[in-house]
């Protein structure tokens, strides 16, 4: 008896983890929400330049422009979708070290 109820419990356990999968790989709660579904580094969408920073410190990234305009600086925060401009002014940004 003490057999088929310790098996009960293991087989709803398992059970208990089929019905529920991720949960064991959820994110920390400190993080954001979204961040699954965040692009990470620069993005373009037909009328914005945007950069997503997909870590947990803050970052210097340095924009570059079209049209011979000098770079500027930025600093990012952790788990963040930073607009930065029009797209048709910005052509790239990226990482460049820890603020």
């Amino acid at each position: 008896m003490k057999n088929s109820l310790k098996a009960a419990a293991v087989g709803l356990f398992a059970l208990a983890g089929a019905l529920a999968p991720g949960a064991a790989n959820a994110a920390p709660a400190d993080t954001a929400p979204a961040a699954a579904e965040m692009i990470c580094g620069y993005a373009e969408n037909a009328e914005a330049a945007y950069y997503g920073h997909c870590g947990d410190t803050w970052v210097h990234i340095k924009i570059d422009y079209h049209h011979g305009w000098a770079s500027t600086y930025m600093c990012v925060p952790p788990w963040s979708e930073t607009h930065l401009g029009s797209d048709d002014n910005i052509s790239n940004a990226f990482y460049i070290g820890l603020c």
